[in-house]
């Protein structure tokens, strides 16, 4: 009875072993693989665009200095394509092992949010490092030349808006103002359209903000969007203020 005891608490702990812990995996009995890190987990491409970040490394108990271990991706969708800057990694034991790598949206890349890994590799044994990406058919950056407009009733202020193609965007997005602004306080662009392409890849236009003649004070906090479909980019965020004078006393 004993001995059968035994064997069942054996046959228990076996599995254990093997899945280990920290994300590592490999041959029994052997130094588990601390975890694989990147220094960002999730990227948002546009079609025709590229992204860049660290694989970090760390080295297991066995690993001395020279060791070499081997990077490449799992569950990766046709059209994405990710390259590293070294590989095979050389572990260095007084400092961290680090590798660029670079996620590429070809121009066929299938749009939506996909979560492939990056995998090291070594003797057997395996750490993973997930991550997630979404691909955008359409997508421009905004900036705007000011972030703090400052209006006294009835005064007309301008902000210059820039609009950038982000990868192989190419279309017509419709600017519109987000957020809130202060009472009495009217905005407008000119134009309230940009259109992006292989031939222009950057426009710009201008968010004119008007206050009425009697604005009372106030602040608000606003944002530029080129909106086009579902796809959508948004400025840094604007600060509105009103400042009316004060009423004047008649004794």
């Amino acid at each position: 009875m004993m001995h059968m005891t035994q064997r069942r608490a054996i046959a228990l702990l076996l599995p254990l072993s093997l899945v280990g812990c920290g994300g590592g995996s490999g041959t029994p009995g052997a130094p588990e693989f601390p975890p694989l890190r990147t220094s960002r987990t999730t990227f948002e491409l546009v079609r025709g665009e590229s992204a860049t970040a660290e694989a970090i490394v760390y080295p297991a108990p066995d690993e001395t200095t020279g060791t070499q271990t081997t990077l490449s991706t799992r569950d990766l969708p046709e059209g994405l394509v990710v390259t590293f800057e070294k590989n095979p990694l050389t572990i260095d034991r007084q400092r961290l092992s680090i590798t660029n790598f670079t996620i590429v949206a070809a121009d066929e890349s299938p749009l939506g949010t996909s979560r492939p890994a990056l995998v090291r590799t070594r003797g057997g044994r395996t750490a993973e490092a997930g991550l997630e990406v979404r691909v955008r058919e359409y997508g421009v950056t905004v900036e705007v030349d000011s972030t703090d407009v400052d209006l006294t009733p009835g005064e007309t202020e301008e902000v210059e808006v820039t609009v950038r193609r982000r990868g192989r965007a190419n279309g017509i997005a419709a600017l519109e103002l987000t957020g809130d602004l202060p009472e009495g306080v009217d905005w407008r662009f000119e134009p309230s359209t940009v259109s992006v392409g292989p031939l222009v890849d950057t426009v710009r236009a201008k968010l004119i903000l008007e206050a009425s003649g009697d604005a009372p004070d106030g602040s608000q906090e606003c944002r530029v969007r080129a909106k086009r479909g579902v796809n959508e980019d948004r400025s840094p965020a604007i600060t509105v203020d009103v400042d009316a004078p004060d009423d004047e006393v008649v004794e």
